[in-house]
């Protein structure tokens, strides 16, 4: 007769967490024990903010962290620009709130980019990193409609360049291989972040420009 009785996982998950009842039974009478089973995992991490006007004197942004413990510890935030340039670190409150530093109206376009929130429960993962960091993509609205703008003039302009000799022709880009990433989602409170593709995609509009631009002048003076 067995006087122990163990219960083995072998391999051990958040969702494993819970209260476990053991039951034993001995000459008749049943004795139960329940055992309450706490599973640490790293804390996974989401932003509550919105992109602001820039009429908008008080702007936030709110990390959440979800994890075991829930005794988590917040670094302070980096600013960076969309160009994963470092701009300044920002002090955060214990719970993972940021507000911005007031700033007049025709500064506040200094406050978009990027915001990383670095937060640990104590808890390593897999390559023994303790603090957990996810991005925040900030920017005005206003911002946001301007480079729409701008990326749909750039488009234009690659359209309208037709230098044209007797002997050469300047092949014109297609409208086709343009897709803007501008949309409505941008104005949303937490899934309205720029693709992390944003910037180098506007970089590329401006190459072709140049490039495009480049080559039809070379081509009008070879022709002249």
């Amino acid at each position: 007769m067995s006087t122990d009785a163990c219960f083995y996982y072998k391999i051990l998950s958040r969702n494993d967490s819970g209260n476990y009842t053991c039951i034993a039974e001995y000459e008749g009478q049943i004795v139960t024990k329940v055992i309450t089973l706490s599973v640490s995992y790293i804390p996974s991490v989401t932003f509550e903010f919105q992109n602001y006007t820039e009429i908008d004197q008080y702007r936030y942004l709110q990390c959440n962290a979800n994890g075991y413990p829930r005794n988590y510890t917040y670094k302070q935030w980096e600013h960076k620009s969309f160009f994963d340039e470092h701009i300044r670190f920002l002090s955060g409150n214990a719970t993972g709130y940021l507000r911005l530093p007031t700033q007049t109206k025709q500064f506040r376009y200094q406050d978009n980019g990027v915001y990383v929130c670095s937060v640990s429960n104590g808890v390593p993962d897999n390559s023994g990193q303790l603090f957990q960091k996810s991005r925040a993509y900030l920017t005005s609205k206003e911002n946001i409609n301007q480079t729409i703008s701008t990326e749909a003039r750039i488009v234009d302009e690659i359209r309208n360049i037709a230098l044209v000799s007797d002997e050469h022709h300047c092949e014109v880009l297609h409208n086709d291989s343009y897709s803007s990433t501008g949309s409505s989602d941008h104005d949303s409170n937490h899934s309205g972040h720029f693709d992390d593709g944003y910037e180098s995609h506007t970089q590329h509009l401006l190459q072709i420009l140049v490039r495009t631009t480049n080559m039809c002048i070379s081509l009008q003076n070879r022709a002249l």
